[in-house]
């Protein structure tokens, strides 16, 4: 018996929302349909991505502001 993860765990964009964000959009999508897991997969990469650039984004400004500061301790006189 092989063990498969259940990758629904890993998903930021759970099945209930994605069903609300297809109907507010109007598309036409049916849980039985291949297009259905694909966007549903393609949505959450998305939703990581967005995440990740933002963590980036954060350390990055984090990194400008709180960095060290070199003063002339090694100046030559």
């Amino acid at each position: 018996m092989e063990r498969l993860i259940d990758i629904t765990l890993f998903f930021i964009i759970k099945v209930p929302q994605f069903d609300e964000l297809i109907t507010t959009l109007g598309l036409n999508l049916d849980k039985s349909s291949d297009m259905y897991l694909t966007t549903l997969i393609l949505a959450n990469i998305f939703a990581y991505l967005v995440i990740y650039l933002f963590i980036m984004l954060l350390l990055k400004i984090l990194k400008k502001l709180f960095r060290k500061r070199r003063y002339f301790s090694n100046r030559r006189y």
